[in-house]
């Protein structure tokens, strides 16, 4: 249980040293290193009755979705499903709409990426379809948030389809996350030195019971909070 640190010569030997280069535009969102890891990790697979559609919970300026669509191989092309909160819904820190996406805008895997505006976290009229068809969900989650983490990773579980695997960003950069990270009922994969870790769904059912009820217990403690935060302000305002 918790975070589990490998080195990377002693993790995978087939992980490439930097990522590999790209059309017209540049990963600005990942280093190399970590974006070879995670390129790694979305790598399809040669099963053509796979599913390998791939989730992007942050999409930002779109640079990472544009790398996720070069994974491909002879047998597999995985659609990418990227999804960000409306302006709204972001607490200020958004690019303007016509900004969200632009690094794969007129490219040639612009077919292969779709893009979905939540207007809040409980939207799933585009997630709900994508339910256990996954192989990869990626979760942009440098947010310092634990409910949105909570949230996020909870829809993450039930998107993955049986040998899927989550990726969440910002270990080494968010103190939410890692706290959040090292606290879940399971074993996370780390490299040492990145920004990124990673759980496969193949360790069991009993993984999935385990940090649903806890998440779905932060995400309940989370709301009361609110509730109560919110209802003590009222009461100030009226007196």
């Amino acid at each position: 249980m918790g975070v589990k640190t490998s080195q990377w010569s002693t993790f995978d030997a087939s992980f490439p040293a930097k990522a590999p280069k790209l059309e017209g535009t540049q990963c600005r969102s990942l280093n190399d290193r970590d974006l070879a890891i995670l390129l790694r990790i979305a790598q399809p697979s040669n099963d053509p009755r796979a599913v390998n559609a791939i989730v992007e919970f942050g999409t930002w300026n779109g640079d990472v979705a544009y790398a996720l669509a070069h994974c491909e191989n002879e047998m597999a092309h995985p659609h990418i499903y990227t999804f960000d909160s409306c302006q709204e819904f972001s607490g200020g820190a958004y690019l303007p709409m016509d900004k969200v996406g632009q690094a794969w805008r007129d490219t040639s895997v612009e077919d292969r990426i779709s893009f979905n505006c939540l207007s809040n976290l409980d939207d799933n009229l585009f997630i709900e379809p994508l339910r256990k068809f996954c192989s990869l969900v990626y979760i942009d989650s440098e947010v310092g948030n634990k409910y949105l983490l909570a949230k996020l990773t909870l829809d993450a579980i039930t998107l993955l389809n049986k040998s899927g695997t989550i990726v969440w960003r910002g270990y080494n950069s968010d103190p939410v996350v890692r706290d959040f990270l090292e606290h879940l009922p399971c074993t996370i994969e780390h490299v040492v030195g990145s920004d990124l870790c990673f759980c496969q769904m193949g360790c069991g059912m009993s993984w999935m019971i385990d940090v649903g009820c806890l998440l779905k217990r932060i995400l309940f403690q989370e709301r009361m909070f609110n509730l109560a935060k919110k209802q003590g302000g009222d009461g100030e305002d009226q007196s």
